[in-house]
């Protein structure tokens, strides 16, 4: 009687530490998904507001453009991937008005501060196709272990869902090549 009660103590650990072991396992996928696409978020929004100074500097030089102007740089953290590619589809398209821009006045390459703001604001999207491999990778990671038995078990009583990808296509982008 005493070693089948041993055999149930011990068979309980067992699972207890393999349960306490998958949700620590989940919460930190799920933390460097999280960071991930936090890091996506922050990098728009830097993107945005390089876009808004170098609006600020057409604006000054008297120069048209049909780019929307927004008042303030609304993006939050914490967007969901469908939100994110949004807003890169709306910075690409404002980018590609922005090539039209600098086609009819190739002056702007002259100036210092446009030309320093053109250039965060491509290095940006750069560092977004870096950002969104990243994300797609941890979200890839997180999706993989809980889609698992019995982590998939754990995950569902958790209230664990799968992540979505970070699916934006960058559209190949040369304008400003000539201006860096």
């Amino acid at each position: 009687m005493g070693i089948i009660l041993l055999i149930i103590i011990l068979f309980v650990l067992v699972i207890g530490v393999f349960y306490i072991y998958t949700v620590d396992k989940i919460g930190k996928l799920d933390v460097k998904a999280r960071d991930a696409a936090s890091e996506i978020d922050s990098i728009l929004w830097d993107r945005k507001h390089q876009l808004s100074k170098i609006l600020d500097i057409l604006d000054q030089k008297k120069i048209h453009y049909n780019i929307v102007k927004e008042k303030d740089n609304s993006l939050g953290i914490g967007m969901p991937p469908l939100m994110q590619e949004q807003a890169c589809r709306e910075l690409d398209e404002k980018d590609m008005d922005l090539q039209e821009v600098l086609k009819e006045n190739p002056s702007l390459k002259d100036d210092e501060d446009f030309a320093k703001c053109l250039s965060r604001f491509d290095q940006l999207r750069l560092d977004l196709m870096q950002a969104q491999l990243s994300y797609n990778n941890k979200a890839g990671m997180f999706n993989s272990f809980i889609s698992n038995f019995p982590a998939s078990f754990v995950a569902e009583r958790h209230g664990n869902n799968r992540k979505n990808f970070f699916n934006y296509i960058f559209k190949e982008n040369k304008i400003h090549k000539d201006i860096n």
